[in-house]
């Protein structure tokens, strides 16, 4: 019994084009590193600021560089949120740290 159907090529040439064709769509992934809270917050509503304008800035140079076709292509900009450390400081004035 064959999952071939009549007329549409072998299943080896099939799966040659789709995974040529998935890795041209392939996500690029992004590490940005850890920011501010104030930095992260403006980036999520799309106001200007210092991790937009790098966010923009290796968009850039990525499509210069020609990692991103012509093509529409995802791409996944991963920043984490800096910890804050506010609590510590006062149990450790009060001796409690």
């Amino acid at each position: 019994m064959s999952t071939e159907q009549p007329g549409t090529g072998s299943a080896s040439a099939k799966a040659a084009k789709q995974e040529a064709s998935s890795s041209a769509r392939e996500p690029i992934v992004v590490d940005m590193g850890k920011k501010s809270r104030k930095q992260v917050r403006k980036l999520r509503k799309g106001r200007p600021g210092r991790l937009l304008d790098r966010v923009e800035d290796t968009i850039e140079h990525l499509r210069e560089n020609g990692a991103i076709g012509e093509d529409v292509q995802p791409i996944v900009i991963v920043v984490k949120e800096r910890v804050r450390n506010r609590g510590k400081r006062l149990s450790k004035m009060w001796g409690l740290g």
